[in-house]
């Protein structure tokens, strides 16, 4: 019977690929190959018509039927049996096919299967540029062709349509933004959905059919079943089945919201999915069959294959193959899972791209054949030609061609991302939409023209920018042609770059410039890139320098900033620095070619305010952002880091003052407090210097105690006054002796040789009684004091001479105390460089020198002992003296004693 007969053949559909449906004028064009190309063979093709039985309508030993005998609307069915005499060996192959009124591609996925298998033939299509029209950024939505070859697309809040060469037919305004791929209906009646719920029907013509209010908010279009019904789903769940009057019939609740396109199988049954990871089977009159949950959500929508396997992209899983029952038949991972409808070709492979990057060919099997990588994700249906070439679009901004082995045919590049999926034509023409706000037609082989047109002005000339579109493997040039204010044009040059420098524009003149795309063989893109250019306005004031700072230093106010992010299209000259007492009173006060300005207020006190301004050739900027600066004739608190207090020792150190005042620190005081409210003091101390650390002995009356709380605070002190005091340094006294610190620190001696100086603070030096200092490398111990170097119970640093280069050290200090304990403690590491850079650099010369000398004295040694042309040498040496001639004249003129000169004869 007929479904045993074709179940048993599409089991055998893999041994036989080649059966193909074109629409051609007339009917349906069935075309095959012969098996492995021998001729021996006779066919026996059959067509079921929607539901009916399987008729044989063709015996043949050829290898392409016309069937004219096809109706708009009906989805066919072809069965070819293919028997090579001879070999007793029987091929089986089976394909779908769907005749449409409406149009081209009238729909998402090209037909109510959603298989986007196109039945028109794109082989010639070479990826060339056709024309372009704006329609606006940020277009999620797709086009759609119709049977005259006009191209309906949602820009937003319109509906437009495009004839012939891109002219615009008509605009229809929405009530809101759409976002979807139109149905074409079956009579041309052009079908979409509004973001607010509404469902709109519009004639051919652009006038509004009708418009029905059906949920509260719509994503995709309806899908358009044989018989005239519209189903559309929800984002409130439900699908929603209505006549093409826009009556409802019915609605079902699917489980979760539906963003996809439902499709229509064999036998009239409806698959949606939803984001809740639902796959919905509906009958034609609302009732559900099943439903079944993928795991993940799903938001590429089903299409069906043509043994009515039902194949469904899912995020963060790939794509998942259900028989018509609803039970699973297999499953083939991504890497990171698909947001596409998966497409099929006439011989049930499946094309769907990733969020991966990646395009997956997948058998029908389930098997993964080959994926070829764009680089970023891929939200593109793709269209598969009518020789199963792959149309399809990717994040990266590139139409990619592929052959059906996964090698590149072709790819088109545009300015921005692309979500739309590709449309065809009857004559292989495709379209798409791009994020740079185009819609692009393709095919042909002639170049595009360039990306958008930007211009700059520097000094002496204007610069053009652009990028490349559509394909750039055919570009080999550009040309740039100039209309001036009185209307002449003419070309000022070509080059093979995406830039241009036109150095005869006069500055204030008004110029038109036109870019058009050469290929090799000097064909030029059929439209130009254009921008006009005033530069009189080119020129414009540049933006404000910013991020304006201030460091006062000894009563010298130094000034930084950033300059202008936009110079007003040529560099900035100087900046202008003003000051004032407050913002409404500022005045110039100096000018500078750089990012800094040094400000003399030395003696000046009070608060002051800064504005910076920049300067081009041609105009100036606004000020910056006024600052204050708060001049004071006295520093800035310090800050204590270190401390360690007993009741006969102060040890202390701290950092300057962030600000000097107007005059640099010249000594700084010390105080001890028992409170943090400097209430009491207990002790104070001025040092004679500006050094910032301090080791003293406390006087006997002092007032310390062990284990008490006390508070150490370090005021600046300058010419000018005393600075705040710093933030209490919180420690408790000490009984008792200690080692405050000990450091080893490297430094470079003026001869370009390393040592090591060694410090160290004791609290008590008057109770020492020996002091050892030891040295450590690669294990060995060295006690300086046994080397004879006497260290002073007093003395605070040592200063190691012996160090060599590529060696670690570190140092041991022993204290002998004068009643006999002894502490101990160790330093830091320091590494000794093998050569500083300019011992490097003095040894690089040295070598160089020698290998010139030695150089020049082997030149020398050569010459000598080769015969120089126009004279006679003997062996290197001076001439014998048989050969000194007495006295002879060359030319008359007399030259005197000694060898001749002599000449070639």
């Amino acid at each position: 019977d007929r479904d045993t007969l074709v179940v048993f053949g599409r089991t055998r559909a893999a041994a036989y690929r080649g059966l193909r449906a074109e629409r051609v004028e007339g009917g349906l064009l069935i075309r095959w190959e012969h098996p492995w190309g021998n001729p021996n063979t006779t066919y026996r093709l059959s067509r079921i018509e929607g539901d009916g039985p399987l008729v044989v309508i063709c015996n043949t030993t050829g290898t392409s039927f016309l069937d004219v005998n096809v109706t708009e609307g009906i989805i066919y069915r072809y069965h070819l049996v293919a028997t090579v005499r001879g070999y007793l060996f029987v091929f089986y192959n089976d394909i779908e096919v769907q005749l449409w009124g409406g149009g081209c591609w009238p729909m998402m996925g090209g037909n109510v299967l959603h298989t986007s298998q196109s039945i028109f033939n794109t082989s010639s299509n070479s990826g060339g540029f056709l024309w372009r029209v704006p329609v606006g950024d940020g277009i999620y939505s797709s086009p759609v062709v119709g049977t005259d070859g006009t191209v309906y697309a949602p820009t937003g809040r319109d509906l437009r349509a495009f004839g012939p060469g891109g002219t615009p037919l008509w605009n229809l305004s929405l009530s809101a933004t759409s976002n979807c791929i139109p149905l074409i209906g079956r009579d041309g009646t052009i079908y979409l959905t509004t973001e607010d719920g509404r469902l709109w029907a519009v004639n051919p013509s652009g006038t509004l059919r009708w418009s029905r209010k059906v949920t509260t908010q719509f994503w995709a279009a309806p899908t358009q079943a044989p018989n005239g019904t519209l189903y559309v789903g929800g984002f409130d769940g439900y699908l929603y089945a209505l006549t093409e009057e826009g009556d409802l019939l019915w609605k079902v609740y699917t489980g979760g919201a539906v963003e996809t396109y439902p499709a229509v199988g064999h036998n009239g049954t409806i698959y949606v999915a939803n984001d809740n990871g639902y796959v919905v089977a509906v009958s034609p009159s609302g009732r559900v069959y099943w439903s079944y949950n993928v795991g993940n959500v799903t938001l590429g929508g089903p299409s069906v294959a043509p043994d009515g396997t039902i194949c469904v992209g899912v995020r963060k899983l790939g794509v998942v193959a259900l028989t018509p029952d609803g039970v699973v038949k297999w499953t083939s991972e991504f890497e990171s899972g698909s947001d596409t409808n998966p497409s099929i070709s006439y011989n049930g492979d499946i094309y769907a791209g990733s969020l991966d990057g990646y395009l997956y060919d997948i058998s029908p099997d389930g098997l993964i054949r080959w994926r070829y990588s764009t680089g970023l994700i891929i939200k593109s249906d793709p269209l598969i030609g009518l020789n199963e070439e792959i149309y399809f679009a990717s994040y990266d901004g590139f139409l990619y061609a592929l052959n059906p082995t996964g090698n590149l045919l072709w790819k088109f590049r545009t300015g921005s991302g692309i979500f739309s999926s590709p449309a065809v034509d009857a004559e292989g023409n495709l379209y798409i939409i791009s994020w740079d706000g185009y819609l692009y037609a393709i095919g042909g082989d002639l170049p595009a023209p360039p990306g958008e047109l930007h211009a700059s002005y520097y000094k002496s000339y204007l610069e053009l920018t652009w990028e490349a579109r559509g394909r750039e493997d055919i570009i080999a040039g550009y040309r740039i042609y100039r209309v001036d204010s009185r209307g002449e044009e003419r070309l000022v040059g070509e080059t093979t770059e995406e830039h241009f420098n036109d150095t005869t524009a006069t500055p204030g003149g008004v110029y038109t410039y036109y870019v058009r795309s050469v290929d090799a063989r000097g064909r030029t893109s059929p439209e130009a890139s254009a921008i006009t250019v005033n530069l009189s306005e080119i020129i414009r004031p540049p933006s404000p320098p910013f991020n304006l700072t201030a460091r006062v230093i000894s009563g010298w106010v130094n000034l930084t900033w950033m300059p202008p992010a936009f110079d007003g299209g040529v560099p900035i000259v100087k900046y202008v620095v003003y000051r004032g007492e407050s913002g409404s009173s500022l005045k110039p006060v100096g000018e500078t070619e750089w990012t800094f300005y040094l400000d003399d207020m030395r003696g000046r006190e009070g608060v002051f305010v800064y504005a910076v301004l920049a300067v081009n050739a041609a105009n100036k900027s606004n000020v910056s952002s006024p600052l204050e600066v708060q001049l004071s004739g006295v520093p800035s608190p310090p800050v204590v880091v270190e401390c360690f207090l007993s009741p006969s020792f102060l040890h202390a150190r701290w950092l300057p003052p962030e600000y000097e005042g107007a005059a640099p620190v010249s000594r700084y005081n010390v105080a001890i407090y028992a409170d943090a409210d400097f209430k009491y003091e207990l002790f104070n101390y001025t040092t004679p210097t500006n050094r910032t650390n301090l080791n003293l002995t406390l006087p006997s009356h002092t007032p310390i105690f062990a284990g008490m709380e006390y508070y150490i605070v370090v005021y600046a002190v300058n010419r000018y006054g005393v600075s705040p005091p710093s933030e209490p340094y919180q420690t408790i006294a000490e009984e008792g002796f200690a080692i405050i610190f000990f450091r080893a620190e490297r430094e470079e001696t003026p001869d370009g040789t390393w040592r090591v100086r060694v410090t160290w603070g004791l609290s008590d030096p008057s109770r020492v009684s020996e002091l050892h200092l030891y040295k450590y490398r690669s294990g060995e111990e060295y006690d300086l004091q046994e080397d004879s170097i006497q260290l002073s119970p007093f003395s605070a640093y040592y200063i190691d001479g012996d160090v060599k280069p590529g060696c670690a050290y570190y140092y041991r200090l022993e204290v002998t105390l004068d009643d006999g304990r002894t502490f101990t403690r160790e330093s830091n590491i320091v590494t000794i460089p093998h050569m500083r850079p300019r011992q490097i650099i003095i040894l690089v010369v040295i070598v160089i020198s020698v290998i010139v000398g030695i150089s020049a004295i082997a030149i020398a040694l050569f010459l000598s002992m080769r015969k120089v042309p126009g004279r006679r040498v003997w062996g290197g040496y001076p001439p014998p003296p048989s050969a000194v001639a007495p006295e002879f004249q060359i030319g008359g003129a007399e030259r005197g004693r000694g060898p001749p000169r002599w000449s070639e004869e």
